[in-house]
């Protein structure tokens, strides 16, 4: 069996702190070795043999950029921008700050694909309704990037001012940016955009934040970064972000366009929030041993929660799926490794025709999870935490059957 991906992060129930964000952005790397083959990632190395009859060794950093895979939501009057719209993978290297790799993207926007719509005034009123956060290289600490739209007023100058030490104002591409160095050597920046929106941009991480990068001061490359955002902000291309990839990934499906609201309300019961949260891979990591052979593969997780729960402090909250990517069906087949039992872990077959596979349950210590693929695609439910497996199967199962309608849809 593939090793098991790491548990996305839980919804926000509040401002999600950027030192909070980038660490769970830095730390979810998937991890190395496995219980079915074995697990590869070497850095900077191109997709392609060695030598003829090796296989091909996978790369560290394929995420080239972005492209607006549907326009941004309207709630309540306001436009939603994307977070990941304002600072594109790939615009922080040509800064001059150096993205740590391997290191997913965190990825937070509205979907309003939903019943009833998504609502910025349930629990949200002072909280971003987007985000993105990047993981910065460093010799020491893991400090980051992370870019938040808020759906609330700015309050004052003199609020943030308190809140940051060395501050200033400045005018650019049309709007007031506001500066200042945080309590932890960072750097925050806020920008009002509207009567009832702000952006914040963050550059933080205590100890661990160098004074320059390539002989710039970190000071002067965080502007950088501030006037990246206006400039894509005010370019209007500030739709909901899908991510692109080297070939031969290209444009991949998002996970979250996977797993649908629709998908979610037959898991739960429960209409969708809309607020949704996905970890973008930043490499591609490579199976040596399976029942296919050597073969390459992204993963993508997608977290989605319940209006009722959006404000839950139980761990675990909402429902998770991962979607593996395959190159093509023929490796895709490789997904069923899941399904053979080994020693460590437990597999029940689900006796339903789902997809293009097998498809079961396999629990390993306290993890369960559902197994099925659909062409490229291998997809994982996540069962909460304490689920019997067997109650997990009967309520799995249509969930499969509602993503595979949408996929064909």
């Amino acid at each position: 069996m593939p090793p098991q991906p790491p548990m996305g992060p839980p919804p926000r129930k509040k401002k999600l702190g950027p030192r909070i964000a980038i660490a769970v952005v830095a730390g979810l790397v998937i991890g190395l070795g496995g219980g079915f083959g074995l697990l590869q990632l070497r850095n900077s190395q191109p997709a392609a043999s060695d030598e003829e009859g090796k296989p091909a060794t996978p790369r560290s950093n394929v995420l080239v950029g972005a492209y607006e895979r549907r326009p941004a939501p309207t709630v309540d009057g306001r436009v939603i921008v994307d977070a990941c719209a304002l600072l594109p993978p790939g615009e922080l290297d040509k800064i001059g700050i150096p993205v740590r790799h391997p290191a997913n993207v965190l990825h937070g926007y509205l979907d309003t694909d939903v019943e009833g719509g998504p609502s910025v005034s349930e629990g949200w009123s002072m909280s971003p309704v987007s985000g993105c956060s990047y993981a910065v290289h460093s010799d020491k600490g893991l400090p980051g990037v992370s870019v938040e739209f808020n759906a609330a007023p700015f309050t004052s100058e003199d609020n943030f001012e308190s809140e940051v030490f060395e501050p200033r104002s400045r005018v650019r591409n049309g709007l007031t940016v506001f500066t200042g160095k945080t309590r932890t050597d960072g750097w925050a920046a806020e920008i009002p955009v509207g009567d009832r929106e702000f952006i914040r941009v963050v550059l933080d991480e205590p100890e661990s934040l160098p004074d320059s990068f390539g002989g710039v001061p970190t000071r002067q490359l965080f502007d950088r970064v501030v006037d990246t955002v206006v400039d894509n902000y005010r370019s209007g291309a500030v739709g909901v972000q899908g991510f692109r990839y080297e070939q031969p990934w290209g444009e991949v499906k998002s996970a979250c366009d996977v797993f649908t609201a629709a998908a979610f309300r037959v898991a739960t019961g429960e209409p969708d929030s809309g607020w949704v949260e996905e970890i973008i891979p930043v490499s591609e990591y490579q199976m040596l041993n399976s029942r296919v052979g050597s073969y390459m593969y992204l993963e993508q997780t997608c977290h989605r929660i319940s209006k009722q729960r959006l404000n839950s402090t139980t761990e675990g909250a909402g429902e998770q799926v991962r979607v593996t990517y395959y190159r093509d069906a023929a490796q895709a087949a490789a997904h069923d490794d899941h399904c053979q039992m080994t020693v460590d872990i437990g597999v029940q077959d689900t006796g339903a025709k789902l997809g293009d596979g097998q498809s079961c349950v396999t629990t390993f210590q306290d993890l369960t999870t559902f197994e099925f693929r659909s062409g490229k695609l291998g997809i994982s439910l996540t069962a909460n935490k304490g689920e019997d497996p067997r109650a997990f199967r009967d309520r799995a199962v249509p969930v499969a059957q509602q993503i595979l309608r949408d996929l064909n849809g």
